[in-house]
């Protein structure tokens, strides 16, 4: 080991002064003349270091991301950040663009997952973020349809008890309107099942519009959407669509989902799972429609999420638990649930005011939701949290 002058330096008056007081020189290993304070010891006190022991600044480490949750109150979340602005992550492997999706998929596997499950419904019936465990509503929604405009549902589980029909099919893949990817099941679910919905007595339409894969075309979303405003006009009754297809913006469908709105029928529609702004996509970008963004159980705008101006409110969206396709239940995360909420609040919404037009409904969701109850919510966009307001 190459040591420098001080050291010999140091070393030798130290066996000089040693022969003084007449004790016998102990001679050193090099790696044991350093400093004490080197080697983790207490030094001499007021005395100053050599400068070959000066003490450097010690590197600081870079504190862990506090876990869900936590929040320093002298560091509140995202504080390197501009207030407002959204922290941009790489996209997701699989992130849909361009064809209308449902779902955005993280991988083949299936579809895109959260943290974990959680029930949401006991967050929408109260302001405070604390839950209590509870959902109970008053309202009877069995004079309500809500039609699902997603990949279908399959209408013979327990979890519909029956009031889940078929009504359009714009997939010609010989699935006979089956759900063969899983999420219309699980949106309708969330709407008005049994085990997992908000509205439990509501009828359910099938409007298929999805295939296998997640993805559909703009005609057939088109045709889906006017299907719904075609009915709404037969039975001279407003409905409420619930739209889970999600496509990068089309004049097109924005234009058939106005349509539907003008004609009495409320599009509740995810604003999409592309953490971008909402008004690139469609119908999210559409006119007179209720444009949906997720949150997290914590009350926090969900990581994929799309938001800005043309989102509406905010619903639960991650970590939700639904029915599966197959039977039994899976856990999903996307602004697609999110929707299948809000539609499930509207519907509750409908049923105690029958003759409500799709603007009294849009106008009652957001008059009742929870003012500014969401934390990292993206620059220009609604800070309001969907409530039941004791329906």
């Amino acid at each position: 080991m190459r040591r420098g002058p001080h050291h010999h330096a140091g070393g030798a008056r130290t066996a000089q002064r040693q022969r003084q007081c007449g004790r016998r020189p102990v001679h050193r290993h090099p790696r044991q003349g350093r400093h004490p304070r080197q080697r983790g010891e207490a030094g001499p006190p007021g005395r100053r270091h050599p400068a070959h022991v000066q003490h450097r600044p010690q590197r600081l480490r870079r504190k862990a991301h506090p876990g869900p949750g936590h929040q320093d109150p002298q560091h509140p979340r995202r504080d390197r950040r501009h207030p407002g602005q959204r922290h941009h992550r790489r996209p997701r492997q699989g992130t849909c663009q361009g064809a209308a999706r449902g779902e955005c998929q993280g991988r083949a596997a299936g579809p895109l997952l959260g943290p974990g499950p959680h029930r949401p419904e006991d967050r929408l019936g109260q302001r405070a973020r604390r839950r209590d465990g509870q959902f109970n509503v008053t309202q009877n929604t069995s004079n309500v349809t809500v039609y699902v405009v997603d990949s279908g549902i399959n209408i013979g589980l327990p979890e519909f008890g029956g009031r889940a029909t078929r009504g359009f099919n714009a997939v010609v893949d010989g699935q006979q309107q089956a759900d063969c990817y899983g999420q219309g099941t699980a949106v309708a679910s969330t709407i008005g099942g049994n085990t997992y919905g908000v509205a439990r007595q509501a009828k359910l339409v099938a409007v298929r519009v999805l295939g296998c894969n997640g993805t559909g075309t703009a005609a057939g979303l088109i045709a889906g959407m006017d299907y719904v405003a075609a009915q709404a006009r037969l039975q001279n009754k407003p409905a409420i669509m619930d739209v889970s297809a999600v496509l990068a913006k089309n004049a097109l469908v924005d234009t058939a989902a106005t349509v539907a709105s003008d004609l009495n029928v409320l599009p509740i529609v995810a604003a999409g799972n592309q953490e971008a702004d909402a008004c690139g996509y469609s119908p999210a970008s559409a006119d007179n429609v209720m444009t949906v963004s997720a949150t997290n159980k914590f009350d926090e705008e969900a990581s994929f999420t799309n938001a800005g101006t043309c989102q509406g409110i905010y619903a639960p969206g991650e970590g939700i638990t639904a029915a599966a396709a197959a039977g039994g239940s899976a856990v999903r995360s996307s602004t697609q649930m999110a929707a299948a909420h809000t539609a499930g609040v509207a519907a509750l919404y409908k049923a105690a005011n029958p003759n409500a037009t799709s603007t009294d409904i849009a106008e009652w969701l957001t008059f009742e939701c929870t003012k500014d109850a969401i934390t990292n919510v993206t620059k220009a966009t609604t800070n309001c949290l969907l409530y039941t307001a004791g329906l």
